[in-house]
């Protein structure tokens, strides 16, 4: 038995939607040919020594939330001697988003941690977003450093009330950390919504009786937190 043909003015439509299709899919592998090759020629621009240049690039890579502009950005902030400069670069981080800042800091040592936080924290829900999501680095130190800035940095100003979904990460810290400091700065955030909690009691207690005159210290610093613990009892 014979198939029978369709109708030529189906043949027809059929031959058009194919070759409509083929035009989207070549339109859309030219645009990404080229929006790759826009991309390189921005970070290629970021090693300008001219800073207008680099500026201006790597504000359009974080417009374009480009993640492999953090190496590149990273070494302009090393660079950078006005804390002006180093500031522009921390912005341009910051836009790209968490996940670029938390990269950025994994590739910095200790010492240029500790130079480098202050230029990442406004005490903004942007900051704060920043801060709380290292909390689930498995990098410890980067997590004691965020710790220590959510609780006050030495307890310099008062803890950062935290959203209800950046407790979990918190909560998270103080339950599986095996380092008392980083529980306890995790009980100190938890205290005022959780204070009932037996990790945050044990922490608590555990950093007031420790040997380490640092961590005594910051555990008898604030008066607030002695309120807390009273309230506890």
């Amino acid at each position: 038995m014979k198939m029978r043909r369709p109708p030529l003015s189906m043949a027809r439509a059929i031959a058009r939607l194919l070759a409509l299709a083929a035009t989207a899919v070549t339109a859309a592998a030219v645009w990404t040919f080229k929006d790759a090759a826009l991309e390189r020629w921005w970070l290629h621009r970021l090693e300008s020594p001219d800073p207008e240049v680099w500026q201006a690039a790597a504000q359009r890579l974080a417009e374009r939330r480009c993640p492999r502009a953090v190496p590149g950005l990273a070494r302009r902030f090393r660079e950078q001697e006005e804390d002006d400069s180093k500031g522009l670069v921390a912005k341009i981080l910051l836009q790209l988003g968490p996940p670029a800042v938390v990269a950025f800091f994994k590739s910095l040592g200790e010492d240029e941690r500790g130079e480098a936080w202050g230029f990442f924290w406004n005490r903004d829900n942007r900051t704060i977003e920043v801060w709380v999501s290292c909390l689930d680095e498995r990098d410890r130190g980067l997590r004691l450093l965020a710790l220590e800035i959510l609780n006050g940095k030495d307890f310099e100003w008062s803890p950062v009330p935290l959203p209800q979904e950046a407790l979990k990460n918190v909560l998270h810290c103080l339950e599986t950390d095996s380092e008392l400091k980083i529980r306890f700065l995790a009980a100190r955030l938890l205290t005022p919504n959780n204070p009932e909690l037996k990790p945050v009691r044990t922490a608590i207690f555990e950093a007031l009786k420790s040997n380490d005159a640092d961590l005594k210290r910051l555990a008898a610093s604030r008066e607030d937190f002695f309120t807390a613990i009273v309230e506890i009892l």
